[in-house]
């Protein structure tokens, strides 16, 4: 995700529309994340497997709205 940020600020994106962007591929590798996880070591957490895998995503998804300001200021 980042290094896809980066080219993304390397095209002169910037403010809103790169947050936009870090956020939707945050989404897009933290889902795949999760269902890789879920059918591969998730076999060995049996009952909190799909509980992980939604924490995978939220946990994600979290580090890039702690640095929201941070992106959009971003000029």
């Amino acid at each position: 995700v980042w290094l896809l940020t980066i080219l993304f600020q390397l095209g002169d994106r910037e403010g809103h529309d790169l947050f936009q962007f870090v956020l939707g591929a945050t989404l897009i590798c933290s889902i795949i994340a999760a269902v890789v996880f879920i059918f591969t070591k998730g076999t060995e957490f049996s009952k909190a497997r799909y509980f992980i895998g939604v924490f995978v995503i939220a946990s994600a998804l979290t580090s890039v709205l702690s640095f929201r300001k941070q992106i959009k200021a971003n000029a």
